[in-house]
Formats: C-alpha cells, structure tokens, sequence
C-alpha cells in the first residue's frame, strides 16, 4: 500500500463508474456508435437526461428502461437495477 492512499479507494471515479445499469447504458450507445444526443432521440429523452443516466446521477424507470432494452436489443434486466441488487443479495 502507498502512502497516502488511505480511504482515496474510487475517489477519482464517478458514481457512474460503479453503477451497473449506468455502465450497462454507456455500452450499449457506445456499442451503436451514436452520441448522446442521437440516442437520446433513439429512446425518447433529452440528451441531459442521458447523460445523468450514463453517470449514475438517474435511474431509468421501467418504461425507459423498456425502451432502452427494445432500442439496444439487451435484456430489459441489464437496465433495472433490482436486478443487480438480487445477484448481490
């Protein structure tokens, strides 16, 4: 361990860093190569509302994340967080 590292753990990341339904939304634009603002239109929403999504700040509901599922073509559950809290737990 260095010093000074001490409870820095993360401490340059973003909650969208470590958030899976944020990561699950960042791939899966990337993965169709279009900007937020092309893939906001795509599901409906303002290019602002993508990027609080893409880093953790919103949480889709289940009708956005039915339309990001229907419009990436994932599985609804890589985009309802209960999911990953149901893995864990």
């Amino acid at each position: 361990m260095t010093t000074g590292s001490i409870g820095t753990e993360g401490a340059n990341e973003s909650p969208g860093q470590r958030d899976p339904v944020a990561a699950a939304i960042r791939i899966a634009r990337s993965e169709m190569n279009v900007n937020q603002a092309e893939f906001a239109a795509m599901i409906g929403v303002k290019q602002p509302t993508v990027a609080q999504l893409e880093n953790g700040r919103r949480k889709p509901s289940l009708a956005l994340a039915y339309r990001l599922a229907q419009v990436s073509g994932q599985a609804l559950e890589v985009f309802v967080e209960e999911h990953y809290d149901q893995q864990i737990g």
